[in-house]
């Protein structure tokens, strides 16, 4: 979907970060799970 293999990565890392916090909200990004969890 994305043309940069960074981006794809970056998606990667941030899932895993989030890990299954960001499961029920899986479209934010790393700064928008901020939120979402407080």
């Amino acid at each position: 979907m994305t043309k940069n293999p960074v981006e794809l990565v970056e998606k990667r890392i941030s899932r895993v970060k989030s890990g299954s916090r960001l499961s029920s909200t899986g479209q934010t990004n790393g700064k928008g799970h901020r939120n979402g969890c407080v």
